[in-house]
Order: structure tokens, then sequence, then C-alpha cells
């Protein structure tokens, strides 16, 4: 679901929590070995996380900063530095510049995405909202600290930007990818329902892709899950297994490990 009341209190919700995580980063950056694997990010070390990170902040700050309708080339972004010292300054500047930026912007400007979402600036705060916030948690898995919940209101979102763009946007590069039936994702803490499909093989031959088909309301799937906001959030990313004890099942299991394994990107 885009959101179409982008109004002022919407953006500052947005860019308060961007704030939010980058500070917990940029404390964890100081207080743990670099050099610390990242256990939801297999063969990365807290090193690459955040250089990472923050070279995706910088792609956002240029893409928004100059209403750009093509992605920036590798070598006009600030190289990721090598030194622990360096890294940390590399990462704060980063923050705060992309928060000056998206802070300053029309968020009904125009600038290219990669998603396929409308070309608007709104599109840069709300994916830089959901890809710090998902760092994040991988930053305090990585420092063996406890997960931040994500916010509820935050968290339904996520799942929405997900499901609606980012799962998608990965469907073409699994052509064998496969939904026997629909599920539906019940948040338990916070208004957020969702109904989940595969496009059929004629639809998905004239679009040369599948794509997820995403319907929001209460109904009942072959398969439901029930979690958190939060949870669910996490377990789209996965950064939690959906098919754990840690959420409520219903209905198919077969169904449910199918959507588990079409998550697996």
């Amino acid at each position: 679901m885009w959101p179409t009341d982008v109004n002022q209190i919407l953006l500052d919700r947005f860019l308060d929590q961007i704030a939010a995580d980058g500070a917990i980063v940029r404390n964890i950056m100081t207080a743990t070995p670099l050099d610390v694997a990242v256990p939801s990010c297999p063969g990365w070390d807290l090193a690459r996380l955040t250089g990472h990170l923050s070279r995706v902040h910088r792609m956002a700050t240029a893409v928004v900063a100059n209403n750009r309708m093509t992605p920036p080339a590798a070598d006009e972004l600030e190289s990721v530095p090598t030194d622990s010292s360096a890294l940390l300054d590399y990462f704060g500047r980063g923050l705060k510049a992309l928060l000056e930026t998206l802070g300053n912007a029309d968020p009904l400007g125009t600038a290219w995405n990669m998603a396929g979402a409308p070309d608007r600036i709104m599109f840069w705060v709300r994916r830089q909202t959901h890809e710090t916030a998902i760092h994040r948690v991988d930053a305090e898995l990585a420092a063996g600290r406890t997960v931040t919940s994500v916010p509820a209101d935050i968290a339904i979102d996520g799942v929405d930007e997900y499901l609606s763009l980012m799962g998608s946007r990965e469907l073409p590069k699994r052509p064998e990818a496969s939904l026997p039936g629909t599920v539906h994702l019940h948040a338990t803490d916070a208004h957020g329902e969702w109904m989940i499909a595969l496009t059929n093989a004629e639809t998905a031959a004239a679009n040369n892709a599948q794509r997820l088909l995403v319907t929001h309301g209460h109904s009942k799937g072959d398969a439901a899950i029930r979690g958190t906001a939060s949870d669910l959030f996490l377990g789209v990313w996965g950064r939690l297994t959906l098919n754990s004890d840690q959420f409520e099942h219903f209905g198919d299991p077969a169904v449910r490990a199918a959507f588990v394994e079409l998550g697996a990107f």
C-alpha cells in the first residue's frame, strides 16, 4: 500500500525512525569489534554491514539531492574506508547528509527508483526507513544485543513495502517460484492484514514475470501466519523464521512452507 497521504507528520515519523536506528548502529560501531560476524547476513562482518548501509544512504542522498532520473554510478559515491575510525566517521557523515537531504526535499518531487514505484522522493524516505531498520537489527544481532522491536506503525508499513514492491522485484530471478494457495498475514498488535497469492501462469507470461498479488483486510487464506507487526516485518525480510513457534500458524502447512521458501531472497 503506497502512502498516499504524504504530510509532514508522516515524513517526520519516517525521518525520526531513520535517525533513531542510525544512532543505534553508530553506538554499536563504537562498542563492538568491526570484524565480528553478522549471523543474519552470512559472510558479512560488522564493517561490511555498516559500510553497505552507509553506501546505500549515500546513493539515496545523491538521487534525492539532484532529482536524478537515473541511478548514480558507483564511482560517483564516496568509497567505503577500511580503517575503523574512518568508517565510523563515514557512517556518521552519511547518515547526517541523508537526514538533511530527505528533510529538505519535497516528498512529492520527482526522482528515480529501482522498484517500479511512482517516481517520487517519498519512495526514498520510506525505503531508507526500512533499510536502516532491518540493518539496525542485523547490527544488534552481530553485537549479541537484544533486538529492539520495530515500532508497530513502521513495521506495518515495512511489511506493505516488502509485499508490494521489494518482494515482487526479486521474483523475475526465481522462475521456479510457486505458491499453491493463498497466505494470510495478520498483525496481532496493530491494524495490518494481508492476503497474498502469486500471479497465475497466463498473467505471469504476459508480464514476463510473476508478481505477488496483495490485498488488504480480513479474509481466510489457505494458510495463515499471525504475529506482532515487528515480528512479521522481520519475518518477511528473513530475520525471523515465519515457520517458527514465535508465530501462530493455521491452515495448510505446505502452502505456508512454500510462502516461506518464496521469501528466501
